[in-house]
């Protein structure tokens, strides 16, 4: 935790303290999120398994690709980063200081002025876009405009779905916020595999999924009203631009915006750079896919520790409890590294098999699939460093120390773009997926370093990583062992996956032996447990 140089002065007057937080609740809670996440990420492969097979790398998937990033950009920056972290230390400070009354009134402020601010932003892109496509100045990139025009119209429900789900979050509900995802990817495989054989051509196709997408939103809003109304906050939006509590909340967001979401400011450059630099179709796409497979790993254990950890680091420093909150700070940095140096390493070994086995077929290639292998692996060596990184910005968040981030952040997206302008010429969409991965390792090594004196030489997470490491290596020996003895498929793909999974297991078992696996599992001795 930082230290007095680091860490905001205390108010002189204690808030009243919250009710204790179970020692385990953070491991539950992200057990929760990981669980529904895993159901949503099976069901996003699935749907980027039919978009590859029906698109492939060609131009009207980079186009789509394009389009999508815009809203998807909005819904992380504004919706699931920047809003949430402003949003649910204010929100968890007016209930425990002013009771639920001031809570869902926070909330009906917060909804109102995001309603129209989102109506605005998504009208004025949607605008923009179509005059770009009308008007024809870009010939070449008139169609990514036009889909962009529709796909903008997304961004109102999606990041008023972020909204509720961290106002759940708050309120300690988790399931089904994490839950939301499965719905748009529901409709999504639904589109995709009973619609769009029915149409005529690429352009058609993708103006359905477009239209399909925006209504999948709306669903997705509405989906999160039982649990608002279970829990009090089903309440009518109220406009109130100047309330205090609303301009505090824009104090807060402003650096989060850039903070938070580095890694996706940094795809989205990546992005730009491919379309506009890189002559071959499909480099966007490719970066796509990889990003794809890249997340989730990243949401089952990053996200998914972060967003459990979050509520419980908000709470403890409004309660001004500082050893638990450097002790469970440690013990989710100890939780990220344990599960998320396996999958990096891991994914990385397997990763010509994954691609393979999920892509290849229809107008999906072997050369596509190569150039996917590519960006895949480099995005994979990353993995374990953004883990970290959604635990630590979400910690300095909670803490109102929204300034280091920003301060890494800046740093990180240099980076990011003195490499993207370097590599891009010699190594294309694989130079532009290694800028992205170096910068990510620059921030998280920076975040870290802020945290890493008051933590001190006892931080569990520090001592385990080590023993993590050579259980994670022992995994990607396994499986690139068992991908090369067998025959290319998807059993072999199984079989090296499992292999792995259990050579990690018995190492970490060997490495940590019982009672540091429950520790660092469960926050807990084995003793404490009976």
């Amino acid at each position: 935790m930082p230290d007095s140089k680091t860490m905001p002065r205390v108010p002189s007057t204690p808030a009243p303290a919250p009710a204790a937080m179970p020692q385990g609740s953070i491991s539950r809670n992200a057990r929760t999120v990981a669980l529904a996440t895993l159901a949503s990420r099976v069901l996003g492969l699935l749907r980027d398994v039919g978009m590859a097979s029906v698109f492939g790398l060609g131009p009207t998937a980079d186009a789509f690709y394009v389009a999508f990033t815009i809203p998807n950009s909005f819904r992380r920056l504004f919706g699931e980063g920047a809003l949430s972290a402003a949003f649910i230390p204010s929100f968890i400070e007016a209930r425990d200081r002013r009771g639920a009354p001031a809570a869902r009134a926070l909330f009906a402020r917060t909804c109102g002025s995001l309603l129209v601010l989102l109506a605005l932003l998504s009208g004025l892109v949607c605008l923009g876009c179509l005059a770009l496509s009308w008007l024809d100045i870009f010939p070449q990139h008139s169609f990514t405009f036009e889909l962009a025009s529709i796909l903008a119209a997304y961004t109102l429900p999606i990041c008023l779905v972020a909204l509720a789900m961290g106002a759940l979050n708050a309120a300690g509900h988790f399931l089904m916020p994490a839950l939301s995802p499965v719905i748009l990817n529901l409709i999504w495989i639904a589109v995709l595999y009973l619609l769009l054989p029915l149409l005529s051509s690429d352009a058609v196709q993708a103006r359905a999924l477009a239209v399909a997408i925006v209504v999948a939103g709306g669903v997705q809003l509405l989906a999160q009203l039982p649990g608002l109304r279970s829990r009090g906050l089903l309440v009518r939006p109220r406009l109130a631009f100047n309330h205090p509590d609303i301009a505090r909340i824009r104090r807060r967001m402003a650096p989060i915006v850039f903070g938070l979401a580095v890694f996706q400011v940094n795809d989205l450059i990546d992005k730009g750079v491919a379309w506009l630099l890189v002559d071959d179709a499909g480099a966007v796409t490719a970066l796509y896919y990889g990003n794809r497979l890249l997340q989730f790993p990243l949401a089952l254990v990053g996200i998914a520790v972060g967003t459990a950890a979050f509520p419980v680091f908000a709470r403890l420093w409004t309660a001004q409890r500082r050893t638990e909150l450097r002790a469970q700070l440690d013990r989710s940095l100890g939780l990220v590294l344990f599960f998320a140096l396996p999958a990096s390493i891991g994914m990385a070994a397997v990763a010509p098999e994954l691609v393979s086995v999920l892509f290849e077929r229809g107008e999906f290639g072997a050369d596509a699939v190569y150039r996917t292998v590519a960006v895949t692996g480099v995005y994979c060596s990353a993995v374990w460093a953004l883990a970290m990184q959604a635990v630590l910005v979400r910690f300095f968040q909670a803490v109102e120390r929204r300034d280091i981030p920003v301060r890494a952040g800046l740093v990180a997206v240099c980076f990011n773009l003195v490499l993207d302008f370097t590599l891009v010429w010699s190594l294309r969409e694989c130079g532009l997926a290694l800028a992205t991965a170096v910068a990510s390792l620059v921030q998280t090594g920076l975040l870290y370093a802020w945290v890493r004196r008051p933590l001190g030489q006892d931080s569990e997470a520090l001592r385990a990583a080590p023993r993590a490491l050579i259980a994670a290596c022992a995994c990607g020996l396994a499986a690139l062992a068992v991908a090369s003895w067998l025959p290319a498929g998807p059993w072999a793909l199984l079989a090296s996956v499992c292999s792995g999974m259990l050579v990690f297991a018995g190492s970490a078992w060997l490495l940590f032996r019982r009672e540091g696996l429950r520790r660092l599992l469960h926050g807990r001795s084995a003793a404490e447990g009976r």
